[in-house]
């Protein structure tokens, strides 16, 4: 249970900068949007994660990689 919030405040950072999720492996980034969506959206740290994860999965389906289901 405490993996997926420790993936979560691990991207924190990566938040911040430009393309920080754009670094992330389609692996990574699916494996963070389905933890987002198991989790809920009660905390102000994780929804700001879970923004930029939606945010990036919505860039990589424009550009045709449906990486996010």
């Amino acid at each position: 249970m405490r993996f997926p919030i420790i993936i979560a405040l691990a991207t924190i950072p990566l938040a911040g900068c430009d393309g920080g999720m754009a670094s992330l492996t389609d692996n990574e980034l699916r494996a963070q949007f389905h933890d987002c969506k198991d989790l809920g959206g009660s905390r102000k740290i994780k929804a700001m994660t879970c923004t930029e994860v939606d945010k990036e999965c919505a860039r990589r389906q424009a550009d045709g990689r449906y990486v996010c289901r």
